[in-house]
């Protein structure tokens, strides 16, 4: 008897451990592709950053356009509806070694990761978390979700995110993806309507830097978005406004973003995104670079086929002539299972003489060779993604 009362004993303290504990998730998803990519209207201007020798030339590959990854995440019940959360997502690349150059997952603690409270007034956590880059995604994807769509074929990602202007070397992002030092609060659902607030301490990942010996000024970061999902409707609205740590000349950015779909009974889903984005100085004589940019995208789902379209467009740099761009692509969908799509898909970007606008992960692992001002690319990918 004593030593069933002491095993009995053994077990409660045990449970009383284990009730204790955080419970913790593990989950992912691995997306493969094999693309073929190629550069049109080759740019061999040297006075734009061409080559009399640049040609172009059909690239064969295997990417990761995704950049694979799974997460850890846990919760902990507190009492009283108070929660305890955390998330770390570590980033990884399908086809090749994380040491390989070039290769964009750089694995632990690389994505979004954070940790923070949940309660009845909603959610706050401090860490690093996407803002603006997926703002209104769900737009250009079918009624289900889960595609194995390519990111680099996502109008959103190769030019919603982006400002290219021409007094710059390069196109300049304007979605600070997993942004640093941020805090990050979303409220309740209030029938369908969530609110999002984030503010970082300084976006660019570095705290304190001085800009020459005497000009210092705190870099920092606000994100407002509102979202309504409600049935057929989804409506979305946010604002980034960052401003660069040291108050160099140049970089500040502000981009509002207006995205809504409608999902029809039958199956056909139709959506809308508009984009206005400025970075400071950056434009040609000193303007800051501000752009319009739009996207329409439809598909339509019945069972477990999807066809998706999408055409996007971006308007000229104010006061840069023919520095506009458009991008349009289509693809088909198959769920193999609630977890595994494969797709085939196809899209071209075309660049105004003066516009250096990417299929997302074009110079990376990600995808092919990045373009030169005026140049186009192509892409056909037959895509395999999975979740997990």
């Amino acid at each position: 008897m004593k030593k069933s009362l002491l095993a009995l004993a053994v077990l409660g303290a045990f449970a009383t451990i284990a009730q204790a504990q955080t419970n913790v998730q593990i989950g992912g998803r691995v997306q493969a592709d094999v693309k073929n990519y190629k550069v049109g209207n080759v740019n061999t201007n040297p006075a734009a950053g061409g080559t009399a020798g640049r040609v172009a030339k059909n690239e064969l590959r295997v990417d990761d356009d995704e950049t694979s990854r799974f997460w850890l995440s846990g919760t902990e019940d507190l009492g009283g509806g108070l929660k305890a959360l955390f998330y770390v997502e570590n980033r990884f690349n399908t086809d090749q070694r994380q040491s390989t150059g070039g290769a964009t997952g750089a694995g632990l603690a690389d994505g979004n990761t954070y940790l923070g409270l949940s309660g009845a007034w909603g959610q706050v956590t401090a860490g690093k978390h996407t803002f603006m880059e997926d703002q209104g995604n769900a737009v250009q994807y079918g009624i289900k979700g889960g595609q194995a769509l390519p990111n680099g074929l996502l109008g959103s990602k190769a030019i919603l995110n982006y400002v290219d202007a021409a007094g710059t070397a390069n196109r300049l992002t304007i979605s600070n993806t997993r942004v640093a030092n941020s805090v990050h609060y979303i409220s309740p659902n209030f029938s369908g309507f969530k609110a999002t607030f984030g503010y970082s301490t300084n976006p660019d990942g570095n705290e304190g830097t001085i800009n020459g010996a005497t000009n210092y000024s705190k870099g920092q970061g606000y994100f407002l978005a509102g979202n309504y999902s409600n049935g057929p409707i989804y409506l979305n609205a946010a604002y980034w406004n960052h401003t660069i740590e040291g108050k160099p000349a140049t970089g500040d950015e502000k981009a509002l973003r207006l995205s809504g779909s409608y999902a029809f009974p039958f199956g056909l889903k139709v959506g809308a995104q508009w984009d206005r984005s400025s970075v400071e100085g950056v434009g040609v004589g000193g303007r800051d670079a501000e752009r319009n940019a739009w996207q329409i995208p439809v598909s339509y789902q019945v069972g477990a086929h999807t066809v998706l379209a999408h055409f996007t467009k971006a308007g000229d740099i104010k006061g840069e002539a023919n520095s506009g761009a458009k991008m349009w692509s289509v693809g088909y969908d198959y769920a193999l299972s609630k977890r595994t799509n494969v797709g085939i898909f196809y899209g071209k970007l075309d660049n105004d003489s003066n516009a250096r606008y990417q299929m997302e992960g074009a110079g990376d692992s990600r995808n092919g060779s990045a373009l030169l001002a005026g140049e186009s690319a192509s892409l056909i990918a037959l895509a395999v993604k999975h979740v997990f």
